[in-house]
């Protein structure tokens, strides 16, 4: 609260405003790495992660989430398509989890300036979601347990070695698939690595 009290109060372009900024970003990053340690936990101990399912349009919340991921692209462009009816009722919040998740994860082990494609479409009882990034091939053996906890990927040689990933995000965005009744595969190859959700409307 007071990070963006002082983001309020400074002038714009000035260094108060990025100080506060910092102080901001870095609280949501701690608050979202407690948040992602209490949901391992209710895992940990037999509890689903809970949802609240609730009419809306998924197509909407993947552009909104689309547009707040690019400030942190790294230079990556992300483009978004959506087709078909993508209404429904799912948990608006965890949702937005899966797809910060995924597209935070497509935006860590992409290529430098390479482009991110995120997708939402119709199927017969829902929608299905895909996120893929342009980078290196995940190992075969990796693939067997990428969405176990506390598993991390080899990152990229440029990307920022002091990343507070803690290896949770894909395993938690399978419990809040599973949570929904849905489920969530992987395929990677040369052309890149695809994330793909399928989630039921009811």
């Amino acid at each position: 609260m007071a990070g963006e009290t002082l983001k309020r109060l400074a002038t714009p372009d000035t260094k108060q405003m990025a100080l506060a900024s910092h102080i901001v970003d870095a609280t949501r990053r701690g608050i979202q790495i407690l948040n992602d340690l209490l949901d391992i936990t209710r895992s940990a101990f037999g509890t689903d992660i809970p949802v609240v399912r609730a009419p809306m349009d998924m197509g909407h919340l993947a552009t909104q989430l689309v547009d707040e991921m690019r400030s942190l692209s790294k230079g990556r462009t992300i483009e978004i398509n959506i087709v078909g009816h993508t209404e429904g009722a799912w948990d608006k919040a965890r949702v937005g989890q899966v797809f910060s998740n995924l597209i935070g994860n497509a935006i860590q082990y992409s290529f430098p300036d390479s482009t991110i494609f995120v997708s939402v479409g119709e199927t017969p009882d829902g929608v299905i979601i895909s996120v893929h990034n342009q980078g290196s091939p995940i190992a075969a053996g990796n693939l067997l347990t990428i969405f176990e906890a506390l598993t991390r990927g080899q990152l990229p040689q440029t990307d920022d070695p002091s990343s507070s990933h803690l290896g949770l995000g894909l395993y938690i965005t399978k419990k809040i698939v599973m949570a929904h009744n849905g489920d969530m595969d992987v395929a990677s190859g040369e052309s890149g690595t695809t994330f793909t959700v399928r989630l039921p409307r009811k």
